[in-house]
């Protein structure tokens, strides 16, 4: 575990203690699973990308250019600042407020957890107070209000948090189906905006092309180019026919560059050739389906130059604006991550990502310095009012040309008004609690997990499992420290395996384990479940084939000759760790629905029909199943 993240798993560990000591995880999952009338799904959602219709609000360009006419060159600096709100409202009102009406911020990326996610009430009512510092005052210019929302693991409204689990990316690219990214979008989207959320980083559109690149862990929708370019199509229209802006991101595709942007300056080598063919489809589909925003990456495409792509004008104007023609907002990534802030430069890395075409510089922390590692040495401030000094300055020697900040902050107002924000941003408290987590929201969630549930191998056909019978469960524990080996954040449900089991199987016996680096008492689990008498054995997996412990701990428990099943609850490549296992399941999210959905199947009560989105080196191509 890295030095850099103990901040954030600080902060981690404390919502894990305020979720047990609070009972936060509800047992009452919501309604009995059920087929999904066809209605859920719009009729025009798979039509052309030309005749697919949003319910976008006329511009006016009159209002626009008043606004631009009384803004000073300081305050439309700022509107091309999304910022981070990271504790509020607990400790960081006026904070807060000090950006959003004196400094006139354009933008909001908020937290789960505190921001948003306790219930639907307070999630309304918080948007709605940020979004109303900005209506009220001096220009009513309305905040674009964000939240990361791709499903699966990186899902500010889930389950936990007032929402509704969905499979994730990887495992709504296991369905092969490109519809079901789009009733998965459409349910996150419907309950986003219930909460006056207008905006979500996602979906991601980068290939999960190697096991080896696990800092994308399961956020990507698959290997294959084509079908990641149909699910990533269809993600956009089903946030954006909410009118939640979608952004494809991170172009022209992080997940091709091994290593953590968090913590490293990532670098790609591959050819021009190869990043146009096998990278930019889905982005091209992305902007062909109308996405509103494209985050860009940090890493380094050497096809296009040693800079990062979020400095480098060939691939932001060039390729993306020029190129392929993407007139919405150019974003980039958090300009905290270690791959800016723990590295040297001549020159503001705001400036020189404004200078290479981006409207929108993304600042998660505020004005406080980032987790991801020593900053010490950093040479540039972490305030938001000297970062748009920097900004300023460079204007005003020409380093940054005056026009070409206009022209950014003119696209920020017209997205505003297409997205109906100067109509009517808030949220209504009581159709937020209609919305969320409904009955209907439930069903179709339940449905597209079965869809993603992939059985990779049933060589003895141990399954289904009698529920009469004794079964005895091995499984991480409900909440991780690492999302994935080395991570910055950590993953937090509400239930285990095991606890799902037991629904079913109430006889079921078991024991729950803390994945990652800190050791495992293999001995006493091994010995627990040899002397259970059990029938079966099942035993969840969280990456662990990066984790040296807990490939010992399963090794130890195959030893016992049991009918086993192995369930991954993250990545799906865990197999490579003990590959003569018999039977073996792959969820693609630990979360409360893929953790229930893989409970109920294994005792013959729901359906796993997805298919591997991705290859497994020397076992399994895209597509297997059983």
């Amino acid at each position: 575990m890295r030095i850099g993240n103990l901040k954030i798993q600080a902060i981690f560990a404390l919502f894990f203690a305020m979720i047990l000591l609070t009972g936060c995880a509800d047992d009452d999952d919501g309604a009995e699973s059920g087929s999904v009338d066809d209605d859920s799904v719009d009729d025009d959602a798979a039509d052309d990308p030309g005749e697919f219709e949003y319910p976008y609000c006329e511009i006016d360009d009159a209002q626009i250019d008043d606004l631009m006419g009384r803004m000073s060159v300081r305050e439309k600096i700022a509107q091309m600042y999304f910022v981070g709100a990271q504790s509020f409202p607990f400790i960081q009102l006026e904070e807060m407020r000090v950006l959003i009406e004196d400094i006139k911020v354009g933008g909001i990326f908020v937290q789960p957890m505190t921001g948003v996610g306790l219930t639907a009430g307070w999630s309304a009512v918080n948007v709605n107070q940020l979004q109303a510092m900005a209506v009220f005052s001096e220009y009513g210019i309305p905040l674009i209000i964000s939240v990361d929302q791709e499903g699966g693991i990186p899902q500010a409204l889930n389950n936990l948090t007032a929402g509704t689990d969905q499979p994730g990316n990887l495992g709504l690219g296991a369905t092969f189906d490109p519809l079901t990214a789009y009733e998965s979008y459409h349910v996150m989207g419907e309950e986003l905006a219930a909460v006056a959320i207008n905006a979500a980083f996602a979906p991601v559109a980068g290939l999960s092309i190697s096991h080896e690149e696990i800092s994308m862990y399961t956020r990507c929708f698959g290997e294959q180019t084509d079908n990641v370019s149909a699910l990533t199509a269809q993600a956009v229209r089903g946030f954006q026919k909410n009118l939640v802006m979608a952004t494809a991101k991170h172009f022209p595709s992080h997940s091709t560059t091994p290593g953590d942007e968090h913590f490293d300056l990532t670098v790609n080598e591959e050819d021009e050739q190869s990043v146009r063919e096998k990278y930019l489809p889905p982005f091209v589909a992305s902007i062909e389906a109308g996405t509103e925003m494209i985050m860009m990456t940090h890493s380094i495409y050497r096809a296009w130059g040693d800079e990062p792509a979020v400095f480098n004008k060939a691939v932001v104007t060039d390729l993306l604006r020029n190129e392929l023609e993407f007139e919405g907002l150019i974003i980039t990534d958090d300009m905290n991550m270690g791959s800016i802030t723990l590295n040297e430069w001549d020159e503001s890395p705001d400036v020189m990502a404004l200078a290479a075409g981006v409207d929108v510089i993304l600042d998660a922390f505020r004005n406080d310095p980032p987790p991801f590692g020593d900053v010490s040495d950093y040479n540039w401030s972490f305030e938001v009012a000297v970062q748009i000094e920097y900004v300023y300055d460079a204007i005003m020697d020409g380093r940054l040309f005056l026009e070409n900040i206009e022209e950014s902050v003119r696209r920020i107002l017209r997205s505003k008004m297409k997205y109906c924000l100067f109509e009517d941003p808030f949220a209504d408290v009581a159709t937020a609690k209609e919305v969320l987590a409904s009955d209907e929201h439930f069903e179709s969630s339940r449905r597209l997990h079965e869809k993603a549930l992939t059985l990779v191998r049933d060589n003895d056909g141990v399954l289904p499992l009698d529920a009469a019978a004794h079964v005895h469960v091995v499984c991480p524990m409900f909440a991780q420290l690492e999302m994935y080996p080395g991570a910055a954040w950590g993953n937090i449900a509400g239930t285990d395996l095991l606890a799902q089991v037991q629904k079913i199987s109430p006889s079921a016996t078991g024991d729950t384990f803390l994945a990652g680096d800190l050791p495992i008492n293999t001995p006493k689990l091994a010995d627990r479940a040899a002397n259970s008498g059990a029938d079966a054995l099942v035993i969840g997996v969280y990456n662990a084939l990066y984790y040296e412990h807990q490939i010992n701990m399963v090794e130890r428990l195959l030893e016992l000759g049991m009918p086993t099943v192995v369930v991954a609850l993250a990545m799906p490549w865990d197999i490579m760790a003990f590959p003569n296992i018999s039977t073996y399941l792959a969820t693609y999210s630990n979360r409360d629905l893929a953790v229930e959905t893989a409970a109920r199947f294994l005792f013959g009560q729901a359906e796993a029909t997805g298919r591997l989105p991705v290859s497994i080196p020397g076992m399994y191509d895209v597509g297997w199943s059983h």
